[in-house]
């Protein structure tokens, strides 16, 4: 029996996976940034600004769950012996790990931008 090194090409998906949270994360503190930069230093914050801050996480949020959600397919797909342990062992499995991991990461870190803008007042949670 001989083991064969050659692997597919990584799909879309996966890049999707491994890149989208990050990507996500990225737009949502420009964005959130950018707006409420504009909104605090003319005085001016309007009610509905709040609301946006929250869509705009919101969208993020989805974003980054979709991603660990692929993660974890391509990884139950790239793994079909029934292992008990999350070991990475070929290429593609291995990359699939590393995508739950990035997506777990930045889907923190979306929830943990967003948590200031529902706690605090919205300029100060720009600080």
């Amino acid at each position: 029996m001989t083991v064969s090194n050659h692997y597919p090409k990584p799909g879309y998906s996966l890049w999707y996976s491994l890149f989208a949270a990050p990507a996500a994360w990225l737009l949502q503190l420009l964005v959130s940034w950018l707006r409420l930069d504009h909104a605090c230093t003319r005085d001016k914050v309007a009610a509905s600004l709040r609301w946006q801050q929250i869509g705009i996480s919101g969208v993020a949020l989805l974003f980054a769950l979709a991603a660990l959600v692929i993660g974890f397919q391509l990884y139950r797909y790239h793994t079909r012996n029934g292992q008990d342990r999350l070991q990475g062992l070929s290429r593609p499995a291995f990359l699939a790990l590393a995508s739950i991991f990035v997506s777990a990461t930045f889907l923190l870190g979306i929830v943990w931008a967003a948590w200031p803008g529902f706690t605090l007042p919205l300029c100060e949670a720009m600080r």
